[in-house]
């Protein structure tokens, strides 16, 4: 996956959170009520645990075909990842195949790329739609018979010129094969107007929903700059997310985010800290979808061993920092993947480009705080979240009036709904509610 760049120059593992905030004595009563925690609209007396669901997490950047072995599916499905790309290999249809096929021996589906799709799509000119329709079915007749084949990747950041050709495939895959989606990822807010061809990043996404009609919206965003640390961040992470989850909203589509994992060119090697600050921002916003770059290091000198495998098929600190941080982001994307994003705000930190302050008398009533942010969510649920991303030793408060005894958090752990008072990263004192999280955590919360 290229990357743009321009003109800029111990963690936290899953133990830690959940047994900071774990009440092991058992479930409470849980329901599901409006924002304000003011009136309950349902009740039950039995644990409520979070079932999988269609939330998804996968990777970009995967291993090369000598190298996609059983063992390797097997590292793959331990490390909390369900789809899996098939990218790097040669356009061989047998090698892709057996790929497929084995990922399929172990329950894992698979987004795959064929060469015959590169051969029409790189055309300077536009394709006939039946050139684009043989190409498709060409695509069902090697691999439909895989019922794990989920996703067909036409291409990576494409600028608006190509949405007229994609278009065409997108229509192509809708009629001839409904059942599977069409993999397109997007480029970040900061790509150039010459490279989004288009004058704004709004109308780039406007552009392409309209025109495309895409199964879903997809975009990478890499905010951490530096070299094994991060010195300094972009600051537009907050408002790529902003500028997804409304365009989502407008044309009823789900969203996805790649995030970065690997250090390479002026991106730098993320923290524990920083991965969970990406993945919780993605679910604040309502994403569907959470994808990596990049599980294998690319045979590449821009690339560091930082990613989750070294190219020589070793595994790295960020393995267990993933694998980790996915067992988290499953259970609360799966809670919340029949839910949307209402609105994000900021408390105490003004960094956060595309994000509102939170309103003097807002659905929580008078919150006071420093680097935190709020989330709602249409069905009355909200999420703390530590804004810093990298400071370990600058951690957020929040704070609002209320009971803990009338709330419930979501353990990770047990994927149950359990009492605040439960949670150590939740003190009550005065009739108040005092959240501090460490860097790039999150917490949420229900009324009962």
């Amino acid at each position: 996956m290229k990357k743009i760049i321009t003109a800029v120059t111990a963690g936290l593992a899953v133990t830690m959170l959940v047994s900071a905030c774990s009440n092991r004595g058992g479930s409470t009563e849980s329901g599901t009520t409006n924002e304000t925690g003011s009136d309950s609209t349902s009740q039950t007396q039995a644990p409520d645990p979070v079932r999988e669901n269609g939330y998804s997490i996968t990777y970009y950047w995967g291993p090369p075909y000598e190298n996609f072995t059983e063992d390797e599916v097997i590292r793959m499905k331990d490390a909390g990842f369900d789809i899996v790309p098939i990218l790097t290999f040669p356009w061989e249809p047998e090698k892709i195949e057996k790929a497929v096929a084995l990922l399929e021996k172990h329950g894992l589906n698979a987004a795959v790329k064929d060469g015959i799709v590169e051969s029409i799509y790189s055309r300077d000119e536009l394709p006939t739609q039946e050139e684009v329709d043989q190409c498709v079915r060409k695509l069902v007749e090697r691999y439909g018979k895989y019922g794990n084949v989920k996703e067909w990747v036409l291409c990576d950041e494409p600028n608006a010129l190509k949405f007229k050709v994609l278009s065409m495939f997108v229509d192509a895959i809708h009629r001839i094969d409904p059942e599977r989606k069409a993999y397109i990822n997007l480029l970040p807010t900061y790509a150039t107007p010459d490279q989004l061809k288009t004058a704004t990043y709004e109308e780039y996404l406007d552009t392409f929903c309209s025109i495309v009609k895409p199964d879903y919206i997809s975009y990478d965003n890499y905010d951490f700059l530096g070299g094994d640390t991060t010195s300094s961040q972009r600051g537009e992470f907050f408002l790529n997310l902003e500028y997804a989850a409304a365009a989502g909203k407008k044309y009823g589509l789900e969203t996805r985010v790649i995030v970065q994992l690997v250090q390479h060119i002026a991106y730098s090697n993320v923290s524990e800290s920083e991965i969970a600050w990406q993945a919780n921002a993605s679910l604040l916003y309502g994403m569907k979808s959470l994808s990596y770059f990049t599980y294998w290091q690319p045979d590449n000198v821009n690339y560091t061993p930082t990613s989750m495998i070294t190219i020589d098929g070793v595994a790295t600190k960020h393995y267990t920092d993933v694998q980790n941080e996915n067992k988290i982001t499953r259970v609360l994307g799966s809670a919340l993947y029949d839910t949307e994003s209402e609105k994000v705000y900021r408390i105490g930190d003004s960094r956060l480009r595309g994000v509102d302050d939170y309103p003097e008398n807002g659905k929580l009533g008078a919150l006071t705080g420093e680097n935190a942010l709020v989330g709602f969510y249409k069905n009355g649920w909200f999420m703390v979240m530590n804004s810093e991303p990298t400071k370990a030793d600058a951690p957020s408060s929040l704070v609002m009036s209320g009971n803990a005894a009338g709330y419930e958090w979501l353990n990770p752990e047990s994927a149950e709904w359990e009492s605040l008072s439960g949670c150590s990263y939740v003190k009550e004192a005065e009739g108040k509610l005092t959240f501090t999280l460490p860097a790039g955590r999150a917490v949420l919360v229900r009324a009962k």
